[in-house]
């Protein structure tokens, strides 16, 4: 990485547009909302907090596409962080990659236009279409405690697949319980994750463990065009425990420095949920 770029992770940590730093750029949800200050300069690649999420772009190809238009990543300093997934990771490899290349033309690989596409589609909007080889190397476990080693490391597993082509082996997650609400209206509810939860249900929230007894509850609903409120769930439950964030078709429990999740039980989380069946 070039001593002028500095990557910086905290976990967790989220701030508003106002708060942005000169001269830093912001990815997947560190600042809330997609925005743009060519004064200080700073942006905000954010798809979660104040945006139509079926209709913006995941952080990844919101990078893809600003550097096409002409970022000049070289006029910024930090690239700032809150948690490593897929989408994460791979905004920051362009973003690493462009500060150590002229020109655009290594953009034109197919092998980056198809990761961008496929890691950004799903990471958007679900388990809807086949994921990327690399979207579960690219995966830590619902249980690790995230750190900027996770970072370097997930980082340089990325640039040695684009060098030699080969995807690392990766280990299955244990199915996860979760619960929604069919098409039909009526509770529903099962193991696995969301590829299994959309088959029969609209909207559900997924529970993977966390840290020190804390639970990882994540809502989602298939897209704009099926009756729930995220974002009116959030609310509900950021006034019961504050953090809880997220955006119009996905959200979920706050994140603590400590990688600790949600500390409210799966009972009042359900109750929660299900006054909400019904609201589009």
């Amino acid at each position: 990485m070039p001593a002028s770029l500095e990557f910086v992770f905290a976990y967790g940590k989220t701030i508003a547009p106002a708060e942005m730093e000169p001269f830093t750029l912001y990815l997947d949800g560190a600042c809330r909302g997609p925005f743009v200050d060519l004064v200080k300069p700073a942006i905000s690649f954010d798809h979660h907090a104040d945006c139509i999420r079926t209709f913006t772009l995941a952080t990844c190809q919101q990078v893809e596409v600003a550097l096409r238009l002409g970022l000049d990543v070289g006029s910024y300093r930090s690239i700032v962080m809150n948690d490593l997934d897929a989408d994460t990771i791979v905004a920051a490899w362009l973003l690493d990659a462009a500060a150590r290349q002229s020109g655009l033309a290594w953009l034109a690989d197919p092998r980056i236009t198809e990761l961008v596409a496929q890691i950004g589609f799903v990471d958007a909007h679900g388990p809807i279409v086949p994921s990327h080889p690399m979207h579960g190397a690219l995966t830590l476990p619902p249980r690790a405690v995230q750190s900027y080693a996770d970072f370097v490391r997930l980082l340089d597993q990325l640039q040695a697949w684009y060098d030699t082509g080969e995807v690392p082996a990766t280990r299955a997650f244990p199915p996860a319980p979760w619960f929604g609400i069919g098409a039909d209206g009526k509770e529903v509810s099962g193991e696995g994750d969301f590829s299994t939860a959309y088959l029969t249900a609209v909207a559900a929230v997924v529970l993977v463990p966390g840290p020190g007894g804390t639970l990882g509850y994540t809502v989602g609903k298939r897209s704009e065009f099926v009756p729930y409120d995220v974002p009116a769930f959030l609310a509900r439950m950021n006034a019961l425990e504050p953090g809880w964030g997220g955006g119009s078709t996905i959200g979920g429990a706050p994140r603590q420095p400590d990688g600790a999740r949600s500390k409210l039980p799966v009972d009042e989380v359900r109750r929660q949920f299900y006054r909400g069946s019904g609201e589009r």
